[in-house]
């Protein structure tokens, strides 16, 4: 079995970067990278390079220097590897095994030559032995690796796991999914994938030396699985969503009011309606709404379509802030103002929290099964949309003193907190566990 390296070794990085610029002409140099060490041995290794961008004119040689001694493009030994654009590979013969090297990438064109950072190791450092085994358990969103470390190096392995993506050699192109350490077999489930999408995939194990790669294995994730097809009334338009299952809940395959499940994170077809908490599908709820500034009687819905806004704290639509149990009981069943269909409800806070457990951005909650676009907010003061495509705002039923929990997520957080009830925000129906 064929076995790719990534060398870090004690690997010391020469902090020596010349891949792009303009020699004194104005010409423009290549833009060049000093690639992977793989296929190493005592006294071989092949050496890849990259040259990303050829400067505007042909690069007519590209290879590395290699010697004992730093800056090897004046002390080392040449090695050509063709022309043009793209990666490369040189081998290098004849090695004395237990001797420390230095090697660097070049490229030449007509502007001149340009060179990658500049990499030290000794011949004979080993990296750990890795298989890509299998891929097992394919979905339409997750799938799960099976691996194995037969040879850790003679140095523990302190991080394993799959690189993956959609184009080939995902190690230079995919995400990195980490699981557990050690040597031995192991496996490593793959989440927030694509249906009927095409994926690569290459086991890794890393050690003191560096990163050991198993082979690259190809596999097609399966059709999206609809689990259920559920039609009921809402806003008085009869309706039918699919439903998804995700973190072994069933929840609804998109925002209530959406015309579809989401296709981006700013899908405005998907974005759907914004609830303020606790009121039923009035009407409130749609985008362009009018709105008043009178809030509801103790203990009743409004009995109309207005969004209620309010300047003064705590910012309820209602007038009695103690009144908690509007989409829930106390014992956390729906009630009838709660507008998701019959047999289904908002989420609680804890459910929120279940599922968002690995989400970090909002890019996670729309990379997820469950596709939750950023449809915005609109504000408790004056009713006005915002942050739509850029946050996401889900309410629970969970209520928080004077306020309500929520998730929040945007380009950099992914959390539950609260926030005032005259807010709008969007409402994704989870089902009810029988």
């Amino acid at each position: 079995m064929k076995r790719l390296f990534w060398f870090a070794l004690t690997v010391t990085i020469i902090a020596y970067f010349a891949g792009c610029g303009k020699d004194e002409n104005g010409g423009a140099l290549p833009f060049i990278e000093t690639g992977r060490v793989t296929d190493i041995t005592p006294i071989s290794v092949t050496v890849e390079g990259n040259v990303k961008n050829d400067g505007g004119s042909l690069v007519t040689e590209r290879g590395v220097f290699y010697g004992t001694s730093p800056d090897t493009e004046t002390t080392g030994t040449k090695i050509s590897a063709g022309t043009g654009e793209g990666f490369f590979s040189a081998e290098l013969d004849g090695l004395q095994e237990g001797t420390e090297y230095y090697v660097r990438a070049f490229a030449t064109n007509s502007a001149g030559t340009a060179y990658g950072s500049e990499l030290r190791f000794t011949a004979n450092d080993i990296l750990p032995a890795v298989s890509t085994i299998e891929i097992i358990e394919i979905e339409s969103r997750t799938a799960i690796v099976r691996a194995d470390i037969s040879d850790d190096g003679g140095n523990q392995v302190t991080e394993r796991g799959v690189y993956i993506g959609t184009d080939p050699d995902p190690f230079e192109t995919g995400e990195k999914v980490s699981s557990s350490r050690g040597k031995g077999a192991f496996n490593t489930t793959v989440e927030g994938l694509v249906p009927e999408t095409t994926y690569y995939v290459v086991a890794y194990g890393l050690n003191g030396v560096g990163k050991g790669f198993g082979e690259e294995m190809v596999f097609e994730t399966k059709e999206l699985e609809v689990l259920d097809s559920v039609t009921f009334t809402y806003n008085n338009r009869e309706l039918t969503y699919g439903a998804v299952e995700y973190n072994n809940r069933i929840w609804l395959d998109r925002n209530l009011g959406a015309d579809r499940p989401a296709e981006s994170i700013d899908d405005e077809d998907a974005f759907g309606d914004l609830f303020q908490w606790g009121r039923r599908d009035d009407g409130h709820q749609q985008r362009n709404s009018s709105t008043v500034n009178i809030q509801t009687l103790s203990g009743f819905q409004p009995g109309h379509d207005d969004f209620i806004v309010s300047q003064i704290y705590p910012h309820d639509w209602n007038v009695d802030s103690d009144w908690v149990t509007r989409w829930t009981d106390d014992a956390e069943n729906r009630t009838e103002a709660d507008p998701c269909p019959e047999g289904w409800r908002v989420p609680t806070r804890d459910e929120w929290q279940q599922a968002a457990s690995g989400w970090n951005t909002h890019e996670d909650l729309f990379n997820s099964p469950l596709r939750l676009p950023s449809a915005g907010k609109r504000g408790e003061y004056e009713g006005k949309l915002s942050n739509d495509g850029d946050v996401a705002y889900y309410w629970s039923t969970t209520p928080q003193s004077q306020e309500s929990y929520f998730l929040y997520a945007d380009s950099a957080n992914v959390i539950t907190t609260d926030n005032h009830r005259a807010a709008g925000f969007s409402v994704r129906c989870i089902k009810i566990e029988d």
